[in-house]
């Protein structure tokens, strides 16, 4: 992909992770941001163009990368849309699930690719699982469990304000969501609970996902005190076998057949591997020049934010949430 123009839209620390991926991709970049300060502060550290103006970054790309918060994300990519530049979108794909249609829609109107960004497709345990449940290792899915955890991000005051980011449930566990139904199928049933009030403390979630199949995941999640370690880790558990991983420095996937055999399957990355930001951005640009599929469709950003969605009203309600036809 070297060679290729991306201009990307933000400053913050999602924005400087892409930069840098796109940057050992081999891509010519330009970086725009309302804070112009930090924008020039940023190009004047990678030697790339800084922007003064959206549309001045969007006659120099072929994909613009939106890394702004959720609520900007709409007018960023009908702009780039409208342009007829490709995007790449931060997830959530948009707050709401009608917004994140109305993404897709202006994108395939202007006959550009949309490309949501959950990175966690690429990582590496994650990854294999998929693998594994693709091959029938487990047979059918019955209960997934997933959780995540790190510190509260304070990089940004949006990320306090629920109407611009939908707070825990929408925000980090977006990214379960998103696997949960990579791994086990689309969800029809969303109940949810919270704790914390948002406000600067710690905060959690628990949400229960009934899937088409019948298949159940258990999906929760902590915003922690500064300095508390990022972590994740996932079980599933199938009529075949179940497999169970962490994704913290030093774990593995470890899965136990049907027949009591257990096995540890490969995923630390080779010496020089690319990281899952960078192998996620030349998936993406690859599908640009090649036509082809990426590994995340625009439908599956969508699915993803109306499960969000409906865990933030369950959690609102006190009930659970139906999704049906795919439309909470």
């Amino acid at each position: 992909m070297s060679g290729i123009r991306v201009g990307v839209v933000g400053s913050g620390f999602i924005a400087q992770q892409h930069l840098r991926s796109w940057r050992a991709n081999g891509a010519e970049l330009a970086v725009y941001s309302q804070d112009g300060e930090e924008a020039a502060r940023l190009a004047d550290k990678l030697g790339i163009v800084a922007a003064a103006t959206l549309e001045e970054l969007l006659e120099f790309c072929e994909i613009a990368d939106v890394c702004t918060p959720t609520d900007q994300h709409l007018p960023v990519v009908a702009a780039a849309a409208s342009a007829g530049v490709h995007v790449v979108c931060e997830k959530p794909l948009a707050r709401t699930a009608a917004e994140a249609e109305e993404v897709i829609a202006v994108c395939a109107a202007a006959g550009v690719r949309l490309f949501p960004a959950h990175v966690v497709r690429y990582i590496d345990p994650y990854v294999a699982a998929w693998r594994e449940v693709e091959r029938g290792t487990l047979g059918a899915i019955a209960v997934a469990h997933l959780s995540r955890s790190g510190p509260r991000p304070t990089w940004s005051a949006w990320f306090e304000d629920r109407d611009r980011s939908g707070g825990l449930l929408m925000d980090l566990l977006i990214h379960d969501y998103d696997i949960a139904q990579w791994l086990a199928g689309p969800v029809r049933r969303v109940w949810a609970r919270a704790l914390g009030d948002g406000a600067g403390g710690k905060e959690a979630g628990v949400v229960v996902l009934t899937h088409e199949s019948g298949a159940i995941s258990h999906v929760e999640g902590v915003w922690d005190a500064a300095g508390s370690p990022l972590t994740s880790t996932f079980q599933l558990f199938g009529d075949g076998g179940y497999l169970i991983s962490g994704t913290t420095p030093g774990t593995d996937v470890r899965i136990r057949e049907a027949a009591g055999t257990v096995r540890r399957l490969p995923t630390p990355p080779a010496p020089g591997a690319p990281g899952p930001f960078e192998a996620e951005l030349a998936d993406f640009a690859a599908a640009v020049t090649t036509g082809g599929a990426a590994r995340v469709s625009p439908a599956d950003g969508l699915s993803a934010v109306r499960v969000a969605e409906a865990a933030v009203e369950s959690a609102r309600t006190g009930v659970a949430i139906e999704i049906e036809g795919g439309r909470a």
